[in-house]
């Protein structure tokens, strides 16, 4: 359908001053009337295999975004741990004590 369309809009630019070669005033899809601007609009419609690699990328991103998620928790607590045991960390104690409070 999409070729079809970008067939007529061809060749409705080749003619323009004689005008196309048919008068498209309209068309039906699944049932349903199209004006002429509907028909002409199909031909910016994406293809059937567009609209399957799109689902596919999409689907495909939701178990990556998980596992970066559950990948990234702990990174982090390595990070924090590494923080709180530097010794060159100014806050140390402050971090530590907050974490590991001194005995009385």
């Amino acid at each position: 359908m999409k070729q079809i369309a970008k067939d007529i809009k061809k060749d409705f630019k080749a003619n323009k001053e004689t005008g196309p070669s048919a008068e498209i005033t309209g068309g039906v899809m699944e049932g349903k009337f199209l004006d002429e601007a509907a028909v002409l609009r199909l031909e910016s419609m994406p293809t059937k295999k567009d609209l399957m690699q799109k689902t596919a990328i999409g689907v495909k991103m939701v178990p990556t975004k998980i596992a970066r998620g559950v990948r990234a928790v702990p990174q982090q607590l390595v990070q924090a741990v590494k923080q709180l045991s530097d010794e060159e960390n100014p806050d140390r104690e402050a971090l530590v004590g907050d974490v590991f409070p001194k005995p009385e």
